[in-house]
């Protein structure tokens, strides 16, 4: 299953503290409605744990594509496209500028070797 999203906010700026305690940041919300309206086109699958993700993502190369992953992957959970991303086994994540923002492919490991 391949999937297009909003480029992800970096994990830098997903949480903000205020008064001592940690939200969420006004960024991150707006791009985790954008991403579940995004994600609300598709109707996967369920999927056998555990799970590959790639990641896809158009970007230069002053941003760090590990800091893309956890909300992608926090999307998926909270959406229920996966049962929980401690189950993903294997994680990639590449620069690539063939992709609009972001693309996300998602597939079942069940059956290969652990």
């Amino acid at each position: 299953m391949i999937i297009s999203l909003p480029m992800p906010p970096s994990t830098n700026n997903l949480f903000a503290t205020y008064n001592g305690r940690r939200i969420i940041t006004r960024g991150y919300k707006a791009w985790k409605q954008a991403a579940g309206a995004s994600l609300a086109r598709y109707t996967p699958e369920p999927l056998a744990r555990p799970y590959g993700v790639h990641i896809r993502l158009n970007m230069d190369h002053r941003g760090d594509v590990d800091n893309r992953a956890k909300p992608v992957l926090d999307l998926l959970v909270s959406h229920k496209v996966i049962s929980g991303d401690n189950f993903v086994n294997t994680l990639r994540i590449d620069r690539d500028r063939t992709v609009s923002e972001c693309e996300v492919e998602i597939w079942s490991l069940a059956g290969e070797a652990a």
